[in-house]
Parts: C-alpha cells; sequence; structure tokens
C-alpha cells in the first residue's frame, strides 16, 4: 500500500503544511501589525505622560477655585495612561506567544533546541552538550549561559541511581531586560526594578498560555506558580523566574526505584548465569 495516498497521511500533511506557512507568513505580519500599534501606543503612553506631568505642575501653582478641575483631568489622564499601559503589555504578550508557540509540543516541556538533556537522561551528557559552553558546575547542579530569545540560563539538578547520575530536574531562567542590556552593550541608564517585574510578569503569563493549549489545565495555581502535569512522570513549574520541569517523585522514592531496578537486573542476571 502506497502510504502516501492514505487520507489520513494526506490530512496530516496538509496540517503540517498549513502550519508552517501561519509560522512563515502569516507569525511575521502579526508581529508586524502589533508592533506597529504598540509604537503608536508607546506614542499615546508617552504624550498622556507629559499632559499628566504638565497638570500636576499647573495644579501646584493655580488657586483653589480651579484646582476642582485640574484634579479631575489629572485623574483622567491617569486613568488613560492605566489604560494604554495594559493595553500595550497585552499586545506584547500576544507577540511572545506567536513566537515562542511552535518551540513547545504535547510532547515534551523542553523548548526546541534544548531537547539533547531530559528528565532522567544521563547526567555526564551536560559537559558534551555545551562542550563551548562556559558552566558552573557544583555537585548538586550544573548552569549554563544560552543564547536565547526567552532563556538566559538553563540549570541541570541531579540525583544518584546506583551508580549513574541522572537529571532530575531542569530550571530555565527567564531572560532579564538587564541579561539583554548587557549582552547588547547599551549605553545609559540601567532597566528599574519596575521595567523586570513588568517583563518577568509578561513572559509567565504568556508560558502558561502556552502550557495551557498544550497540557490542558494546570494541576495547580498558588503564589504566582502555575504547575501543569507534561507526562506520567514528569510536570513543569512557571512562575516569574522561569519554566522548572522536573520529575514528580522525591528523591528519596527515586532512589528506592533505583534501588530495586539495580535488584530485578542482578536477579536476572543470576537467573540467566544459571542456565548456562
Amino acid at each position: 500500500m502506497d502510504f502516501s495516498k492514505h487520507p489520513l497521511f494526506i490530512g496530516a500533511t496538509a496540517v503540517a503544511a498549513t502550519i508552517a506557512i501561519f509560522h512563515q507568513y502569516i507569525v511575521p505580519i502579526y508581529e508586524k501589525q502589533n508592533n506597529n500599534t504598540i509604537i503608536e501606543l508607546t506614542k499615546d503612553l508617552n504624550t498622556a505622560r507629559k499632559e499628566l506631568t504638565e497638570s500636576i505642575e499647573k495644579n501646584t501653582n493655580i488657586q483653589n477655585d480651579n484646582k476642582s478641575k485640574t484634579a479631575t483631568l489629572t485623574s483622567r489622564l491617569e486613568s488613560k495612561i492605566i489604560s494604554l499601559e495594559a493595553s500595550k503589555t497585552e499586545l506584547e504578550k500576544k507577540i511572545l506567544q506567536l513566537q515562542e508557540e511552535e518551540r513547545f509540543s504535547a510532547e515534551t516541556p523542553f523548548p526546541k533546541g534544548f531537547r539533547d538533556i531530559q528528565i532522567f537522561d544521563e547526567y555526564s551528557k551536560i559537559p558534551t552538550t555545551y562542550k563551548n559552553s562556559d558552566y558552573t558546575e557544583d555537585s548538586i547542579f550544573t548552569s549554563t549561559e544560552i543564547s536565547d530569545r526567552l532563556f538566559s540560563r538553563i540549570t541541570y539538578y541531579q540525583f544518584q541511581c546506583n551508580e549513574t547520575n541522572l537529571v532530575r530536574q531542569v530550571f530555565f531562567h527567564f531572560t532579564s531586560l538587564y541579561d539583554t542590556y548587557k549582552a547588547e552593550n547599551r549605553d545609559g541608564p540601567f532597566p528599574t526594578d519596575e521595567e523586570e517585574t513588568k517583563l518577568s510578569k509578561k513572559n509567565n503569563e504568556a508560558l502558561v498560555k502556552i502550557f495551557s493549549d498544550k497540557y490542558g489545565n494546570p494541576i495547580s495555581v498558588k503564589q504566582g506558580k502555575t504547575t501543569f502535569q507534561t507526562s506520567e512522570h514528569t510536570r513543569a513549574i512557571i512562575d516569574d523566574s522561569g519554566l522548572i520541569i522536573f520529575s514528580q517523585y522525591n528523591p528519596i522514592s527515586l532512589s528506592v526505584s533505583c534501588l530495586k531496578e539495580a535488584k530485578n537486573k542482578e536477579i536476572q542476571e543470576s537467573a540467566a548465569s544459571k542456565k548456562k
């Protein structure tokens, strides 16, 4: 049978082609449109902030009978600024979702480009995978800087399974404004704490939306941390600091499982040797 002519194959190919066209042509159009809107919103924000400053200054220099009118204008300008900032943040989030959605799949929570080492893989793969990178090594974890739009660093945590060290948890750190500032050797003032907080929340909310589309409703949302069940044995937590992918079993349970596996292997090898 020629599988290339099978309806399911043809349907799957058509879907794949549609996805490819969407990301190659449609996404850039959306990005451009939204970026243009953001530019206009930024202009409106700057104008509103300038008017607000002038209104406040004017309010301190006028007579009491006109102060109420100026105060009303100031209040309206403040409301306008809040609304414009909310619209701008929402558009930035949509752009981020469009840019990053293709990198994640329902098969694995690891983003494209960083799937060589996953949960329960051998920890010894890290030096060979990142042989051209500077990384920090500790008895518990290994951390390395990466070149990526959304993430600036990956940290791998290990546990010992009999004689082998395996990966138990992986932490993808969100890229901060300071990371970008440092990488681009910019001049001028450092990003403020408020700007960093806004970016972290935007990244958090965009990634939660992507994971909700891939894995369904989260199993837990508390104190800014959203947890998803990403497979039978793994979970992912998203918060303002980044993405954490981990084994849902605690180290003690994992150690017990490793001992059982080693014992079973020993029994099987013993039984095999007796048959010879």
